[in-house]
């Protein structure tokens, strides 16, 4: 008996001993428990504002070059080399491909053969021309002469003899002259006769000859233009021949980025067929289709969100087309897109919502949005606890919500950590833990 007592004491002590064992520990657990909830969650909070709210619209549009140009060859050829590749980056001037421009080269230097050629007639003809006006002035020199001198003289010495003839027959009637004085005289009158004749004969004859020297100066002096005309027309040709050569080589006519390349090394090519097409994309533009009964809603200067891939932009409105499309009967909105660093690129389609004027509200990011359960909550930031605050959701814009209610200017929300929270834990940001 004694025995059976002594065991059931002892079970009694041993008993109380893993009780007050177990007590302990889950005295311990628990207030190591409660320390480690102490401990404030890293997060990041902001401060949240009435912000313009943008229209939401189900705009979408593709991605074009703001400046952009088709470039070709001016000149029929075969491609020799081809010199840069879509995606390269170009200058004003750069050579992109080259033709073939050894019959060009062979055609240059026949036009300056030519011209060498023109240049000799027209040195030639330019004498023709000096000599035929020595030819005037020696013939109108030599008229003058007679004129002045043969003609003027047996003029003078006919009227002479016509004198003496008529005194002869006066004298030979009054019984003063004989018939021998009277012949005499008449011979006389027939030399200086024929003398004047004569001289006269020749003063015509120097006077054609002036005439005849200036037909052929006149001739000579239409040779020299037409020998300037060839040479002339000589120098066109070989500027044309020059130009073709030149224009063998095609240069860009802008900055910007090969956007596609067309012609191929050894292809025959024509003068306008298109070889490349580049744009400057550091500025890009979009056509967005507005719904008719929208487009007063829109002006030139009015800002434009813009969402690719989760980025978002804002570009600007830079012409509202005057008509409709007769297909859709939306109006074109022309949106001009900064792209400094060049990474969206033509071809590529945006979504588009334009901001309004005059509504504003709370706008808040994605993340910081809970909506686990039946209603969505954010956590506000209070005295460094997290207070789950419900909100009603409003449009998403650009990765942002509108919140409709509940959240006021002012209110810090958590954004970065709000799916890791439970109501009333301590919470702080990574600046507050580092202090």
């Amino acid at each position: 008996m004694i025995g059976n007592r002594r065991k059931r004491i002892s079970l009694s002590l041993l008993t109380w001993g893993l009780v007050a064992t177990l007590s302990s520990a889950c005295s311990i657990q628990a207030r190591d428990a409660e320390i480690i909830t102490d401990i404030p969650q890293a997060v990041e909070v902001i401060t949240v504002q009435m912000e313009p709210v943008l229209d939401r619209y189900g705009l979408a549009g593709t991605l074009q070059s703001m400046k952009e140009a088709v470039v070709s060859f001016e000149v029929d050829g075969r491609v020799t080399e081809t010199l840069v590749q879509a995606g390269d980056v170009v200058k004003a001037g750069d050579v992109l491909a080259s033709l073939d421009a050894s019959n060009y080269k062979f055609q240059l230097n026949r036009a300056e053969a030519a011209i060498g050629q023109a240049e000799a007639s027209v040195r030639q003809a330019e004498a023709s021309v000096a000599a035929a006006a020595v030819g005037v002035e020696t013939a109108q020199q030599s008229r003058d002469v007679l004129s002045k001198n043969g003609e003027a003289l047996t003029q003078e010495a006919f009227r002479m003899a016509a004198y003496d003839l008529n005194k002869a027959e006066s004298r030979f009637e009054a019984g003063s002259a004989s018939e021998s004085d009277l012949n005499n005289a008449r011979l006389a009158f027939k030399q200086a006769e024929t003398n004047y004749l004569n001289a006269k004969a020749q003063s015509n004859q120097s006077s054609s000859g002036v005439t005849s020297a200036e037909a052929t100066l006149a001739q000579a002096r239409a040779g020299l233009e037409q020998a300037r005309a060839a040479h002339r027309e000589a120098l066109v040709v070989r500027d044309q021949a020059q130009l073709a050569v030149e224009k063998s080589s095609l240069a860009s006519p802008i900055e910007g980025v090969v956007l596609e390349k067309i012609v191929s090394a050894w292809q025959l090519t024509g003068g306008g067929q298109p070889a490349y097409r580049i744009g400057d994309i550091t500025q890009l533009k979009v056509v967005l289709p507005v719904p008719d009964q929208e487009i007063r809603k829109w002006s030139v200067g009015q800002e434009v969100a813009l969402t690719l891939y989760g980025e978002s932009r804002t570009g600007a409105v830079k012409n509202v087309y005057p008509t409709t499309n007769s297909s859709s009967g939306s109006v074109n909105v022309e949106v001009l897109v900064p792209n400094p660093n060049a990474d969206w690129l033509p071809g590529q389609v945006v979504k588009a919502a334009r901001t309004s004027t005059g509504e504003a509200g709370i706008l808040v990011p994605i993340e910081a949005v809970v909506s686990t359960g039946s209603k969505p909550y954010v956590f506000k930031k209070v005295d460094g606890k997290a207070l789950k605050t419900n909100v009603t959701l409003g449009e998403l814009t650009n990765n942002r919500l509108h919140l409709t209610s509940g959240l006021s200017p002012g209110d810090q929300i958590v954004t970065k950590g709000a799916y890791k929270l439970f109501d009333g834990d301590s919470i702080a940001t990574s600046e507050e833990r580092a202090k």
